[in-house]
């Protein structure tokens, strides 16, 4: 039993880090694995030159659209702040399903770019086209990833990501400021921006998902640049 505890830890370590970012831990030691899985994020998420991987806080992303049945918007040149700060909680890994969760707790997001929007905002219309920010208090995201062995140019076995879900859960509170709504009508930007702030919850799921899919492909594919740096059978 503890051998196979042993290679879970291992894996873990794989997962969130290359050989040296963190300590190991011993099997029943929750309290390290956490720090240790913190640690190693944040290694990850702050990039590092020697391995051509860019930084993961702030991301940068052209484009992010939405295309729904009452609600079309394009997000372009975007800036997405906040991953940095983010906490790695509630490891687990399955190694017959090849499958690792966690989840992300993060206290802030500051997105912001150019827009364009036209439709239909839960019960209000919109369009414009301008700047924007929308900025984010506690967000919790549980991340379910597959994961899969790739051979690297080394000719070693590396973990790989290949893909991932997410569970978005917004906890503390949105406020989103869109210039040039409505071609600058005041009136009509105020009613939409205080419809818009007041019930934070159910608009955000509006744009949510777009927004955190495509941003966090750029911090998996910088995870995977650091895991093809550690062959996996340093880890089994």
């Amino acid at each position: 039993m503890a051998s196979k505890l042993s290679v879970l830890l291992f894996c873990v370590v794989c997962i969130f880090g290359a050989e040296g970012f963190i300590n190991k831990c011993k099997s029943d030691d929750d309290a390290c694995i956490q720090t240790s899985a913190k640690a190693a994020y944040a290694h990850m998420v702050a990039g590092d030159n020697t391995l051509g991987v860019e930084p993961s806080d702030p991301i940068f992303v052209d484009k992010i659209e939405g295309n729904f049945a009452n609600l079309k918007f394009l997000f372009s040149k975007t800036t997405l702040v906040g991953l940095g700060s983010c906490a790695v909680e509630n490891v687990k890994l399955n190694l017959e399903a090849s499958s690792l969760k966690a989840d992300l707790i993060c206290p802030s997001f500051d997105f912001q770019g150019d827009y364009a929007i036209d439709g239909v905002l839960i019960t209000l219309p919109i369009e414009g086209n301008g700047k924007f920010s929308i900025k984010c208090k506690k967000y919790k995201l549980g991340v379910d990833a597959n994961l899969n062995t790739v051979t690297g140019d080394d000719g070693e076995s590396h973990m790989h990501i290949k893909n991932f879900k997410l569970n978005i859960d917004g906890q503390g509170g949105v406020v989103f400021d869109f210039q040039n709504l409505f071609n600058g009508d005041k009136e009509l930007s105020d009613a939409v921006h205080k419809f818009a702030n007041e019930n934070w919850k159910i608009v955000s799921e509006e744009f949510q998902r777009p927004i955190f899919e495509e941003n966090f492909k750029r911090l998996v594919k910088n995870i995977n640049k650091f895991l093809k740096t550690t062959p996996k059978d340093i880890f089994l």
